[in-house]
Protein backbone atom coordinates (compact mmCIF):
# COMPACT_ATOMS: atom_id res chain seq x y z
CA UNK A 1 0.00 0.00 0.00
CA UNK A 2 2.73 2.81 0.74
CA UNK A 3 4.60 1.33 -2.17
CA UNK A 4 1.62 2.14 -4.32
CA UNK A 5 1.32 5.48 -2.82
CA UNK A 6 4.20 6.43 -3.32
CA UNK A 7 4.94 5.24 -6.69
CA UNK A 8 2.08 7.51 -8.40
CA UNK A 9 3.45 10.06 -10.61
CA UNK A 10 6.63 8.71 -9.38
CA UNK A 11 8.23 8.66 -13.32
CA UNK A 12 7.35 12.55 -13.40
CA UNK A 13 8.79 13.42 -10.22
CA UNK A 14 12.14 11.31 -10.98
CA UNK A 15 12.04 13.02 -14.69
CA UNK A 16 11.65 16.87 -13.42
CA UNK A 17 14.48 16.02 -10.38
CA UNK A 18 17.11 15.19 -13.24
CA UNK A 19 16.42 17.47 -15.63
CA UNK A 20 16.68 20.40 -12.90
CA UNK A 21 19.99 18.33 -11.05
CA UNK A 22 21.71 18.47 -14.81
CA UNK A 23 20.54 22.53 -15.33
CA UNK A 24 22.23 23.32 -12.30
CA UNK A 25 24.97 21.20 -13.09
CA UNK A 26 25.49 22.52 -16.36
CA UNK A 27 25.13 26.20 -15.08
CA UNK A 28 28.17 26.08 -12.47
CA UNK A 29 29.99 23.87 -14.70
CA UNK A 30 33.56 24.58 -14.28
CA UNK A 31 33.31 26.39 -11.04
CA UNK A 32 32.43 23.84 -9.04
CA UNK A 33 36.07 24.63 -6.81
CA UNK A 34 33.95 28.10 -5.87
CA UNK A 35 30.74 25.93 -4.43
CA UNK A 36 30.84 25.88 -0.54
CA UNK A 37 31.31 22.44 1.50
CA UNK A 38 28.29 20.81 3.59
CA UNK A 39 28.54 19.53 6.93
CA UNK A 40 25.33 18.49 8.49
CA UNK A 41 25.64 16.69 11.85
CA UNK A 42 22.47 15.04 13.06
CA UNK A 43 22.37 14.66 17.01
CA UNK A 44 19.47 11.50 18.12
CA UNK A 45 16.99 12.79 21.24
CA UNK A 46 18.82 16.21 21.80
CA UNK A 47 16.54 18.86 22.76
CA UNK A 48 17.18 22.49 23.25
CA UNK A 49 14.05 23.18 25.70
CA UNK A 50 15.68 21.57 28.90
CA UNK A 51 19.15 22.41 28.39
CA UNK A 52 20.65 19.50 26.64
CA UNK A 53 22.22 22.24 23.97
CA UNK A 54 23.45 24.48 26.81
CA UNK A 55 26.38 22.73 28.05
CA UNK A 56 28.40 22.34 25.11
CA UNK A 57 31.22 24.82 25.16
CA UNK A 58 32.76 23.84 21.98
CA UNK A 59 29.50 23.94 20.40
CA UNK A 60 28.95 27.07 21.61
CA UNK A 61 32.55 28.90 20.50
CA UNK A 62 32.58 27.27 16.82
CA UNK A 63 28.68 27.86 15.87
CA UNK A 64 27.04 29.80 18.01
CA UNK A 65 29.25 32.56 18.58
CA UNK A 66 30.95 31.57 15.26
CA UNK A 67 27.58 31.44 13.05
CA UNK A 68 24.20 31.42 13.87
CA UNK A 69 21.51 30.61 16.50
CA UNK A 70 18.17 29.59 15.04
CA UNK A 71 15.53 30.27 18.24
CA UNK A 72 12.82 28.80 16.21
CA UNK A 73 13.87 25.17 14.44
CA UNK A 74 11.11 22.23 15.23
CA UNK A 75 10.68 18.85 13.16
CA UNK A 76 8.09 17.78 11.54
CA UNK A 77 7.49 14.78 13.54
CA UNK A 78 8.86 13.79 16.71
CA UNK A 79 10.57 10.38 16.22
CA UNK A 80 13.41 9.16 14.77
CA UNK A 81 12.81 7.41 11.63
CA UNK A 82 10.21 9.41 10.19
CA UNK A 83 11.86 12.70 11.12
CA UNK A 84 15.50 10.93 9.59
CA UNK A 85 12.94 10.52 6.51
CA UNK A 86 11.71 13.98 6.29
CA UNK A 87 15.21 15.71 6.79
CA UNK A 88 16.70 13.14 3.76
CA UNK A 89 13.85 14.07 1.56
CA UNK A 90 12.40 17.52 2.18
CA UNK A 91 8.71 16.04 2.66
CA UNK A 92 6.46 15.53 5.42
CA UNK A 93 5.71 11.85 6.29
CA UNK A 94 2.63 11.17 4.22
CA UNK A 95 4.18 12.45 1.51
CA UNK A 96 6.87 9.85 1.34
CA UNK A 97 5.00 8.08 2.55
CA UNK A 98 6.59 6.63 6.11
CA UNK A 99 4.84 6.45 9.71
CA UNK A 100 6.80 4.87 12.12
CA UNK A 101 10.21 2.91 13.18
CA UNK A 102 9.13 -0.21 11.45
CA UNK A 103 9.95 -2.01 7.91
CA UNK A 104 5.97 -2.36 7.68
CA UNK A 105 6.08 1.61 8.04
CA UNK A 106 8.45 2.41 5.81
CA UNK A 107 11.63 2.75 7.84
CA UNK A 108 13.90 1.20 5.02
CA UNK A 109 12.97 -1.90 3.40
CA UNK A 110 11.83 -2.30 -0.14
CA UNK A 111 9.48 0.40 -1.03
CA UNK A 112 11.95 3.04 0.63
CA UNK A 113 14.41 1.66 -1.15
CA UNK A 114 12.54 1.57 -4.35
CA UNK A 115 11.08 4.69 -3.96
CA UNK A 116 12.00 7.86 -1.64
CA UNK A 117 15.44 6.83 -1.24
CA UNK A 118 16.03 7.59 -5.04
CA UNK A 119 15.70 10.97 -4.29
CA UNK A 120 17.19 11.64 -1.03
CA UNK A 121 20.45 14.43 0.29
CA UNK A 122 22.97 12.23 -1.71
CA UNK A 123 21.33 11.95 -4.75
CA UNK A 124 20.60 15.93 -5.24
CA UNK A 125 24.07 17.03 -4.06
CA UNK A 126 25.79 14.22 -5.68
CA UNK A 127 24.29 15.44 -8.77
CA UNK A 128 25.02 19.06 -8.07
CA UNK A 129 28.82 18.14 -8.58
CA UNK A 130 29.37 17.51 -4.63
CA UNK A 131 31.63 14.65 -3.27
CA UNK A 132 29.12 12.88 -0.79
CA UNK A 133 29.76 10.83 2.45
CA UNK A 134 27.37 9.70 5.10
CA UNK A 135 28.27 8.43 8.56
CA UNK A 136 26.74 7.20 11.62
CA UNK A 137 22.92 6.80 11.99
CA UNK A 138 21.09 6.67 9.07
CA UNK A 139 17.30 4.80 9.29
CA UNK A 140 16.32 2.78 12.68
CA UNK A 141 15.87 -0.81 10.38
CA UNK A 142 18.69 0.25 8.02
CA UNK A 143 20.91 -2.55 7.49
CA UNK A 144 18.53 -5.50 7.84
CA UNK A 145 17.54 -8.13 6.04
CA UNK A 146 14.36 -6.61 4.92
CA UNK A 147 15.86 -3.86 4.26
CA UNK A 148 18.84 -5.09 2.20
CA UNK A 149 21.55 -5.90 4.66
CA UNK A 150 24.71 -4.31 4.74
CA UNK A 151 25.28 -4.64 1.03
CA UNK A 152 23.01 -2.18 0.36
CA UNK A 153 24.75 1.22 0.04
CA UNK A 154 21.85 4.15 -0.62
CA UNK A 155 22.13 5.87 -3.82
CA UNK A 156 23.94 8.96 -3.84
CA UNK A 157 27.14 8.22 -1.96
CA UNK A 158 30.13 8.47 -2.82
CA UNK A 159 31.49 7.19 0.66
CA UNK A 160 29.08 5.23 2.94
CA UNK A 161 29.52 4.61 6.39
CA UNK A 162 26.49 3.79 7.73
CA UNK A 163 25.43 2.14 11.32
CA UNK A 164 23.26 -0.72 11.32
CA UNK A 165 20.33 -0.46 13.19
CA UNK A 166 19.38 2.13 16.00
CA UNK A 167 22.10 4.36 17.60
CA UNK A 168 24.19 2.65 20.14
CA UNK A 169 27.80 3.25 21.93
CA UNK A 170 29.65 0.20 21.50
CA UNK A 171 28.98 -3.53 20.01
CA UNK A 172 28.36 -2.51 16.68
CA UNK A 173 27.86 -3.15 12.75
CA UNK A 174 29.11 -0.83 10.34
CA UNK A 175 28.36 -0.87 6.54
CA UNK A 176 31.49 0.43 5.33
CA UNK A 177 30.87 0.76 1.64
CA UNK A 178 28.28 -2.03 1.56
CA UNK A 179 31.23 -4.44 3.62
CA UNK A 180 30.24 -5.59 6.77
CA UNK A 181 32.63 -3.73 9.78
CA UNK A 182 32.36 -5.27 13.12
CA UNK A 183 33.12 -3.45 16.44
CA UNK A 184 33.39 -4.41 19.99
CA UNK A 185 34.00 -2.75 23.39
CA UNK A 186 37.40 -1.21 23.51
CA UNK A 187 36.50 2.80 23.53
CA UNK A 188 40.18 3.83 21.55
CA UNK A 189 38.69 1.75 19.01
CA UNK A 190 35.26 1.63 19.15
CA UNK A 191 33.21 4.44 20.58
CA UNK A 192 31.23 5.31 17.99
CA UNK A 193 30.95 8.73 18.33
CA UNK A 194 34.62 9.16 18.41
CA UNK A 195 34.75 6.64 15.15
CA UNK A 196 32.63 8.89 12.92
CA UNK A 197 34.58 11.71 13.74
CA UNK A 198 37.74 10.03 12.68
CA UNK A 199 36.02 8.84 9.43
CA UNK A 200 34.72 12.32 8.90
CA UNK A 201 37.76 13.86 9.29
CA UNK A 202 39.81 10.98 6.77
CA UNK A 203 37.06 12.04 4.53
CA UNK A 204 37.44 16.02 4.82
CA UNK A 205 41.10 15.30 4.39
CA UNK A 206 41.00 13.20 0.60
CA UNK A 207 40.14 15.86 -1.57
CA UNK A 208 39.85 15.72 -4.98
CA UNK A 209 38.63 19.04 -6.38
CA UNK A 210 35.21 18.77 -5.70
CA UNK A 211 33.44 20.66 -2.66
CA UNK A 212 32.42 18.30 -0.79
CA UNK A 213 28.64 17.25 1.38
CA UNK A 214 28.89 15.23 4.69
CA UNK A 215 25.96 14.07 7.18
CA UNK A 216 27.38 12.75 10.57
CA UNK A 217 25.20 10.96 12.95
CA UNK A 218 26.52 10.10 16.15
CA UNK A 219 24.56 8.50 18.31
CA UNK A 220 24.24 11.16 21.46
CA UNK A 221 21.97 11.99 23.44
CA UNK A 222 20.27 8.15 22.76
CA UNK A 223 20.26 5.45 24.85
CA UNK A 224 21.56 3.63 26.08
CA UNK A 225 23.36 6.88 27.16
CA UNK A 226 27.32 5.44 27.90
CA UNK A 227 29.68 8.63 28.13
CA UNK A 228 33.20 7.97 26.87
CA UNK A 229 34.99 7.12 30.61
CA UNK A 230 37.00 10.45 30.01
CA UNK A 231 33.34 11.95 30.58
CA UNK A 232 31.90 9.76 33.05
CA UNK A 233 30.81 11.17 36.21
CA UNK A 234 33.17 14.51 35.07
CA UNK A 235 28.62 16.44 35.51
CA UNK A 236 27.37 14.88 38.55
CA UNK A 237 28.43 17.80 40.69
CA UNK A 238 27.60 20.18 38.73
CA UNK A 239 25.04 22.78 39.56
CA UNK A 240 23.03 21.76 36.32
CA UNK A 241 23.15 17.42 37.30
CA UNK A 242 19.60 17.91 37.88
CA UNK A 243 16.53 17.31 34.96
CA UNK A 244 15.13 20.95 34.46
CA UNK A 245 12.45 21.32 36.42
CA UNK A 246 10.22 23.41 34.17
CA UNK A 247 6.47 24.46 35.43
CA UNK A 248 5.81 21.75 33.67
CA UNK A 249 7.64 19.10 35.25
CA UNK A 250 5.30 16.18 37.12
CA UNK A 251 2.27 18.23 36.78
CA UNK A 252 -0.18 19.26 34.35
CA UNK A 253 -1.11 16.22 32.18
CA UNK A 254 -5.21 16.02 33.71
CA UNK A 255 -6.39 17.75 30.91
CA UNK A 256 -4.32 15.89 27.85
CA UNK A 257 -4.25 12.93 25.88
CA UNK A 258 -5.06 9.67 27.39
CA UNK A 259 -1.86 8.59 27.10
CA UNK A 260 -0.20 11.58 28.54
CA UNK A 261 -2.41 11.33 31.75
CA UNK A 262 -1.91 7.52 32.45
CA UNK A 263 2.14 8.77 32.60
CA UNK A 264 0.78 11.21 34.85
CA UNK A 265 -0.92 8.70 37.34
CA UNK A 266 2.38 6.66 37.37
CA UNK A 267 4.46 9.82 38.11
CA UNK A 268 1.75 10.20 40.92
CA UNK A 269 1.92 6.49 42.58
CA UNK A 270 6.08 6.66 42.46
CA UNK A 271 7.26 10.20 42.18
CA UNK A 272 10.06 9.76 44.12
CA UNK A 273 11.66 7.32 42.08
CA UNK A 274 11.12 9.02 38.98
CA UNK A 275 12.18 12.30 39.67
CA UNK A 276 15.52 10.50 40.90
CA UNK A 277 15.49 8.30 37.61
CA UNK A 278 14.75 11.78 35.89
CA UNK A 279 17.87 13.37 37.38
CA UNK A 280 20.07 10.30 36.45
CA UNK A 281 19.47 10.11 32.64
CA UNK A 282 19.87 14.04 32.32
CA UNK A 283 23.08 13.73 33.16
CA UNK A 284 24.29 10.58 31.48
CA UNK A 285 22.88 12.38 28.09
CA UNK A 286 24.72 16.05 28.94
CA UNK A 287 28.12 13.26 29.30
CA UNK A 288 27.59 11.65 25.77
CA UNK A 289 27.07 15.20 24.10
CA UNK A 290 30.91 16.14 25.62
CA UNK A 291 31.72 13.53 22.33
CA UNK A 292 29.61 15.36 19.77
CA UNK A 293 31.20 18.78 21.44
CA UNK A 294 35.05 17.36 20.40
CA UNK A 295 33.85 16.22 16.83
CA UNK A 296 32.77 19.89 16.63
CA UNK A 297 36.47 21.05 17.06
CA UNK A 298 38.10 18.68 15.72
CA UNK A 299 35.88 19.45 12.14
CA UNK A 300 36.87 22.78 12.82
CA UNK A 301 40.32 23.01 13.17
CA UNK A 302 40.69 20.30 10.18
CA UNK A 303 38.50 22.57 7.84
CA UNK A 304 41.07 25.76 9.08
CA UNK A 305 44.15 23.36 8.28
CA UNK A 306 42.68 22.52 4.71
CA UNK A 307 42.02 26.37 4.30
CA UNK A 308 38.51 25.40 3.70
CA UNK A 309 36.68 26.71 6.86
CA UNK A 310 35.43 29.73 5.76
CA UNK A 311 34.19 28.25 2.83
CA UNK A 312 32.14 25.92 4.66
CA UNK A 313 28.96 25.43 6.02
CA UNK A 314 28.52 23.62 9.06
CA UNK A 315 24.64 22.71 10.17
CA UNK A 316 23.69 21.03 13.68
CA UNK A 317 20.60 19.64 14.28
CA UNK A 318 18.49 16.56 16.11
CA UNK A 319 16.05 14.19 15.07
CA UNK A 320 13.83 15.69 17.40
CA UNK A 321 13.67 17.12 21.61
CA UNK A 322 13.25 15.26 24.12
CA UNK A 323 11.00 14.87 27.58
CA UNK A 324 12.42 14.30 31.29
CA UNK A 325 9.39 14.12 33.62
CA UNK A 326 7.25 16.91 32.03
CA UNK A 327 3.61 16.31 32.82
CA UNK A 328 4.74 13.40 34.60
CA UNK A 329 6.01 11.51 31.55
CA UNK A 330 9.00 9.78 32.70
CA UNK A 331 11.17 10.19 29.57
CA UNK A 332 10.94 10.01 25.55
CA UNK A 333 9.86 12.10 22.64
CA UNK A 334 6.42 11.47 20.28
CA UNK A 335 4.48 13.81 21.42
CA UNK A 336 3.67 17.48 20.21
CA UNK A 337 4.66 19.52 23.05
CA UNK A 338 7.76 21.80 22.93
CA UNK A 339 10.31 19.66 24.41
CA UNK A 340 9.40 17.00 22.16
CA UNK A 341 9.52 19.37 18.59
CA UNK A 342 11.72 22.00 19.21
CA UNK A 343 15.34 21.10 17.97
CA UNK A 344 18.60 22.74 18.26
CA UNK A 345 19.88 25.05 15.45
CA UNK A 346 23.14 25.90 14.82
CA UNK A 347 25.29 26.89 11.65
CA UNK A 348 27.58 28.58 10.43
CA UNK A 349 29.66 29.36 6.75
CA UNK A 350 29.88 32.29 4.45
CA UNK A 351 27.88 34.71 4.78
CA UNK A 352 26.75 34.31 8.50
CA UNK A 353 27.17 36.79 10.57
CA UNK A 354 29.38 35.43 13.41
CA UNK A 355 27.16 35.51 16.58
CA UNK A 356 23.64 36.44 15.24
CA UNK A 357 20.66 35.26 16.16
CA UNK A 358 17.81 34.21 13.80
CA UNK A 359 13.80 33.91 14.81
CA UNK A 360 12.90 32.33 11.18
CA UNK A 361 11.24 29.66 11.96
CA UNK A 362 12.67 26.73 10.19
CA UNK A 363 11.49 22.63 10.50
CA UNK A 364 13.15 19.58 8.99
CA UNK A 365 11.23 19.75 5.85
CA UNK A 366 13.74 22.32 4.98
CA UNK A 367 17.08 21.28 5.70
CA UNK A 368 17.52 19.68 2.02
CA UNK A 369 16.06 22.21 0.25
CA UNK A 370 18.38 24.75 1.86
CA UNK A 371 21.41 22.21 1.18
CA UNK A 372 20.12 22.20 -2.49
CA UNK A 373 20.41 26.00 -2.58
CA UNK A 374 23.69 26.28 -1.49
CA UNK A 375 24.73 23.94 -3.97
CA UNK A 376 23.10 26.30 -6.68
CA UNK A 377 20.18 24.15 -7.69
CA UNK A 378 16.89 24.65 -7.85
CA UNK A 379 14.43 23.60 -5.35
CA UNK A 380 11.68 21.32 -6.59
CA UNK A 381 7.90 21.22 -6.58
CA UNK A 382 8.20 18.06 -4.91
CA UNK A 383 10.05 19.11 -1.66
CA UNK A 384 7.28 20.42 1.03
CA UNK A 385 10.15 22.94 2.36
CA UNK A 386 11.92 25.68 1.30
CA UNK A 387 15.24 27.03 1.45
CA UNK A 388 16.11 29.26 4.27
CA UNK A 389 19.77 29.99 2.85
CA UNK A 390 18.36 33.63 2.74
CA UNK A 391 17.47 33.98 6.21
CA UNK A 392 20.74 32.68 7.30
CA UNK A 393 22.57 35.45 5.75
CA UNK A 394 20.34 38.03 6.16
CA UNK A 395 18.86 37.32 10.35
CA UNK A 396 18.08 40.45 11.46
CA UNK A 397 15.38 40.39 8.68
CA UNK A 398 14.14 36.61 9.26
CA UNK A 399 10.47 37.20 11.29
CA UNK A 400 8.83 34.12 12.89
CA UNK A 401 6.03 34.03 10.65
CA UNK A 402 4.74 30.64 9.74
CA UNK A 403 2.05 27.96 10.29
CA UNK A 404 3.31 23.97 9.37
CA UNK A 405 2.17 20.63 10.39
CA UNK A 406 3.23 18.46 12.85
CA UNK A 407 2.35 14.50 12.54
CA UNK A 408 2.38 11.39 14.38
CA UNK A 409 1.46 7.43 14.36
CA UNK A 410 1.36 5.70 17.19
CA UNK A 411 3.33 2.40 17.96
CA UNK A 412 2.35 -0.53 20.58
CA UNK A 413 4.40 -3.55 22.15
CA UNK A 414 3.90 -6.22 24.10
CA UNK A 415 5.53 -5.11 27.32
CA UNK A 416 7.11 -7.27 30.06
CA UNK A 417 8.66 -7.00 33.77
CA UNK A 418 7.15 -4.30 35.88
CA UNK A 419 5.05 -3.31 33.15
CA UNK A 420 2.99 -6.13 33.91
CA UNK A 421 2.58 -4.82 37.41
CA UNK A 422 -0.94 -3.50 38.49
CA UNK A 423 -1.64 0.16 36.70
CA UNK A 424 1.69 0.05 34.92
CA UNK A 425 0.48 -0.66 31.62
CA UNK A 426 -2.65 -0.38 29.64
CA UNK A 427 -3.82 -2.05 26.73
CA UNK A 428 -2.64 -1.07 23.13
CA UNK A 429 0.37 0.70 24.80
CA UNK A 430 4.01 0.88 23.96
CA UNK A 431 6.20 0.32 27.47
CA UNK A 432 9.80 -0.46 28.36
CA UNK A 433 11.68 -1.01 31.74
CA UNK A 434 13.66 1.52 32.55
CA UNK A 435 16.70 1.75 35.05
CA UNK A 436 19.07 -1.41 33.70
CA UNK A 437 21.94 0.14 32.06
CA UNK A 438 24.74 -0.40 34.15
CA UNK A 439 27.91 0.72 32.32
CA UNK A 440 29.45 4.29 33.30
CA UNK A 441 28.60 6.57 35.12
CA UNK A 442 27.16 3.81 37.02
CA UNK A 443 23.92 2.29 37.19
CA UNK A 444 20.63 3.55 38.08
CA UNK A 445 20.11 3.40 42.02
CA UNK A 446 16.14 3.27 42.35
CA UNK A 447 14.11 0.35 41.73
CA UNK A 448 13.33 -0.13 37.72
CA UNK A 449 10.42 1.36 36.49
CA UNK A 450 7.68 1.13 33.59
CA UNK A 451 7.84 3.54 31.21
CA UNK A 452 4.95 3.55 28.92
CA UNK A 453 5.83 5.89 26.03
CA UNK A 454 3.19 5.61 23.45
CA UNK A 455 0.20 4.09 22.40
CA UNK A 456 -1.45 2.69 19.11
CA UNK A 457 -3.80 5.31 19.13
CA UNK A 458 -1.67 8.11 19.97
CA UNK A 459 -1.77 8.99 16.43
CA UNK A 460 -2.14 13.13 15.54
CA UNK A 461 -1.64 15.77 13.44
CA UNK A 462 -0.64 19.49 14.97
CA UNK A 463 -0.48 23.13 13.37
CA UNK A 464 2.18 24.99 15.42
CA UNK A 465 1.75 29.10 14.53
CA UNK A 466 4.62 31.50 14.76
CA UNK A 467 4.20 34.92 14.20
CA UNK A 468 4.23 38.60 15.43
CA UNK A 469 -0.06 38.23 16.34
CA UNK A 470 0.21 34.32 17.51
CA UNK A 471 1.90 31.67 18.84
CA UNK A 472 -0.22 28.44 19.34
CA UNK A 473 -0.56 24.66 18.65
CA UNK A 474 -3.95 23.10 17.81
CA UNK A 475 -3.66 19.20 18.32
CA UNK A 476 -6.38 16.47 16.63
CA UNK A 477 -5.74 12.59 18.23
CA UNK A 478 -7.17 10.32 16.04
CA UNK A 479 -9.41 7.94 18.46
CA UNK A 480 -12.70 7.16 19.09
CA UNK A 481 -13.81 10.92 18.55
CA UNK A 482 -11.32 13.36 18.03
CA UNK A 483 -9.97 14.26 21.41
CA UNK A 484 -8.30 18.35 20.84
CA UNK A 485 -5.34 20.02 22.66
CA UNK A 486 -4.98 24.19 21.98
CA UNK A 487 -2.32 25.76 23.61
CA UNK A 488 -2.09 29.44 23.20
CA UNK A 489 1.67 30.06 24.40
CA UNK A 490 1.71 33.39 24.40
CA UNK A 491 0.21 33.09 28.28
CA UNK A 492 1.17 29.37 28.37
CA UNK A 493 4.10 28.99 27.18
CA UNK A 494 5.21 25.51 28.86
CA UNK A 495 1.70 24.34 27.44
CA UNK A 496 0.00 23.91 31.21
CA UNK A 497 -3.46 24.27 30.16
CA UNK A 498 -5.22 21.91 27.55
CA UNK A 499 -7.52 25.61 26.18
CA UNK A 500 -9.44 23.59 23.02
CA UNK A 501 -12.79 23.60 24.92
CA UNK A 502 -12.55 27.63 25.50
CA UNK A 503 -12.01 28.16 22.01
CA UNK A 504 -14.82 30.09 19.92
CA UNK A 505 -16.75 28.55 17.50
CA UNK A 506 -15.17 30.75 14.99
CA UNK A 507 -11.79 30.20 15.80
CA UNK A 508 -12.13 26.46 16.49
CA UNK A 509 -13.52 26.43 12.64
CA UNK A 510 -10.46 28.05 11.15
CA UNK A 511 -7.86 25.98 13.13
CA UNK A 512 -9.60 22.63 11.77
CA UNK A 513 -9.79 24.01 8.37
CA UNK A 514 -6.27 25.11 8.03
CA UNK A 515 -4.94 22.04 9.71
CA UNK A 516 -6.83 19.92 7.38
CA UNK A 517 -5.49 21.80 4.53
CA UNK A 518 -2.07 20.73 6.34
CA UNK A 519 -2.53 16.69 6.34
CA UNK A 520 -3.41 16.77 3.03
CA UNK A 521 -0.36 19.18 1.42
CA UNK A 522 1.99 18.82 -0.83
CA UNK A 523 4.81 21.13 -2.25
CA UNK A 524 4.65 24.77 -1.88
CA UNK A 525 1.31 24.65 -0.41
CA UNK A 526 2.94 23.01 2.84
CA UNK A 527 4.38 26.32 3.61
CA UNK A 528 2.05 28.55 5.25
CA UNK A 529 3.11 32.17 6.09
CA UNK A 530 1.25 34.96 7.66
CA UNK A 531 -2.59 35.38 8.73
CA UNK A 532 -3.60 35.04 12.42
CA UNK A 533 -5.88 31.91 13.36
CA UNK A 534 -7.66 33.80 16.28
CA UNK A 535 -10.41 34.98 16.62
CA UNK A 536 -10.77 39.10 15.05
Amino acid sequence: KLQFLYLIGSFKRETKMLRAVAAAAALCAGASGAKPNVVFILTDDQDVTLDASTHMPKLDKYLKRGGATLTNQFVATPVCCPSRGSYHTGRHIHNIPMTDNTIAGNCSGPEWNAGAEKETSGVWMQGLGYRTAYFGKYLNDYGSAPAGGVAHVPPGWDHWYGLVGNSVYYNYTISNDGVAEHHGDDYEADYLTDVLTRQAVKFMKAGDGRPFFAIVGPPSCHGPHEPAPQYAHTLTEKPFAKAVRSPNYGNSWEDKHWVVRYQGAQWAAETENREKFTDWEHVRRLETLLSVDDMIEAFVETLTDLGELDNTFIFYSSDHGYHLGQFGMLKDKRMPYEEDIRVPGFVRGPGIPAGSVSSAVVVSIDMLPTFIDIGGGEVPGSMDGRSYLADLQRPSGAAAERSFLVEYHGETNAPGGVCRGPGQWAPGMACWVEGGELLAPGPFEGEPLCSCQDAKNNTYACMRTLSAAEDTMYCEFEEDGTFVEHYDLTVDAWQRKNTARELAPEAAARFRARLAELKACKGAGCVHTGGSLRAP
